[in-house]
């Protein structure tokens, strides 16, 4: 089960209910805000082969964290910077 304290500390309790809901109704993706999606988390939803869409991804140091991992898709409104980096 996903719970604040099973490595998902930090993650606001609406958006838990969210993650669990989902996970029960067999969703094969989730979108979430990056903020409150940690390593743990995304693990978590691998391991269930849950897909994870993030959202919104605006500065450069999250674009580039976020986009070195295996994630469905990302949501910025900086484009051309995601561009860029992902072409560098």
């Amino acid at each position: 089960m996903i719970t604040a304290h099973n490595g998902c500390e930090g993650i606001p309790d609406h958006t838990l209910t969210c993650i669990r809901k989902g996970i029960e109704v067999g969703a094969a993706a989730l979108n979430e805000p990056y903020k409150y999606t940690p390593d743990e988390l995304i693990a978590k939803m691998r391991a269930r082969n849950v897909a994870l869409s993030l959202w919104t991804l605006n500065e450069e140091a999250a674009l580039r964290e976020f986009m070195q991992k295996d994630l469905l898709n990302i949501t910025t409104r900086t484009v051309s910077l995601a561009l860029a980096i992902r072409n560098a």
